[in-house]
């Protein structure tokens, strides 16, 4: 089933161990890993797309950790497009067009929840493995060979229904909708099954089974192999 922002865990994973291996440093900038994968995906500059004052300061660690200042997308907006146009796929270059560009706050000042940060992230890690577009790029790669074979049930959706992805056990998902809240409280419930599933690479598009989400779990805080002992407890007390 797509279990969302579980999919941020695999982005941070690429991302810490990137640091690890000293091919990016938790000080870098967003902006000279990614500048010209952006020009070329969206057809503007980093400085276009956001606040040009903040942006070229946004460093690594402050994505990773959301204390970079950027906000969020319309997500209402987007769900209310998913549902009138079932077939539009969302691309990351959509998603930061319909980002307003805003900061918050100046980076390191402060806490913002915010996926576009992780579109960005994902673009980083990209450019790393030398893929020609977002879609060639394997989100599985950050585990390592034993965990890819083992994990069958866990599949990185970009394009196409929900439905199209039955044979390997997609589930129907549904949105609730309060209706009524007094003297009774009523729902609506949307079915998003002939909906596109594409919700949002490098944040939002992971889809698993219960039994390949433990695992992922245990074997990311519970052991070495996919991060660092460092990198745990700088989860655990960021």
């Amino acid at each position: 089933m797509p279990l969302g922002s579980l999919t941020k865990a695999f982005t941070a994973a690429g991302i810490a161990q990137s640091v690890a291996n000293g091919t990016m440093g938790w000080n870098d900038t967003i902006a000279s890993h990614i500048n010209h994968i952006i020009k070329s995906d969206t057809g503007k500059e980093l400085t276009e797309l956001f606040d040009a004052r903040y942006i070229k300061n946004v460093t690594i660690y402050q994505l990773v950790f959301m204390s970079s200042g950027l906000s969020d997308y319309n997500d209402q907006y987007l769900r209310d497009s998913n549902l009138q146009r079932p077939d539009f796929d969302w691309t990351p270059a959509d998603y930061l067009d319909l980002y307003s560009g805003e900061f918050a706050f100046p980076p390191g000042e402060g806490f913002r929840y915010t996926s576009v940060g992780y579109i960005l992230l994902q673009y980083a890690l990209a450019v790393q493995a030398g893929a020609k577009t977002w879609e060639d790029y394997d989100q599985m790669s950050v585990l390592p060979e034993y965990l890819r074979k083992d994990m069958k049930h866990t599949y990185f959706i970009n394009r196409g229904r929900c439905s199209a992805f039955k044979k390997i056990g997609m589930v129907h998902t549904y949105e609730s909708k309060t209706v009524h809240e007094w003297p009774a409280t009523q729902f609506s419930y949307q079915g998003y099954w002939e909906k596109t599933c594409a919700n949002g690479w490098g944040f939002g598009n992971i889809a698993l089974s219960a039994r390949d989400t433990a695992k992922f779990w245990y074997e990311y805080m519970g052991t070495e192999n996919i991060i660092t002992k460092e990198y745990q407890e700088l989860l655990m007390n960021f």
